[in-house]
């Protein structure tokens, strides 16, 4: 049964997340994001912009890969305190995506469906 509940972060059914990036994360990935997230929440330490946008990144990704929309509010939270530091150019975030790939925490994503990213960014755009 296909669910048609629509996510928060992208408008469209959470069934459809999953082939939305072109990343998955993997495991070695899972572990990163889980000592980016200890340094912020627990050691209180404020993190880098690339660190921020990789964890960014890399939530994003997880959310997508795993339909966890209740992980939505912490990806908020990283958004807005990499907002402190200004915007990130298109530049950088394929910087990040690739390093984020030479380290092995991102992985091509079999399921990835370009179809459903271009029909957001046509409603996007009307």
């Amino acid at each position: 049964m296909v669910s048609r509940t629509i996510g928060k972060l992208y408008p469209i059914p959470l069934d459809d997340y999953p082939k939305l990036l072109r990343y998955k994360v993997s495991e070695k990935g899972i572990f990163y994001i889980e000592d980016l997230i200890r340094e912020i929440y627990v050691e209180n330490k404020e993190l880098s912009l690339n660190k921020l946008t990789q964890l960014g990144l890399l939530l994003k990704t997880y959310i997508c890969q795993t339909k966890r929309i209740d992980e939505e509010a912490m990806f908020r939270d990283i958004s807005d305190r990499a907002k402190k530091y200004g915007g990130v150019e298109t530049d950088f975030i394929k910087e990040v995506l690739n390093s984020l790939t030479m380290r092995d925490f991102i992985a091509p994503n079999p399921q990835y469906d370009p179809r459903i990213a271009i029909r957001i960014h046509q409603k996007d755009r009307n």
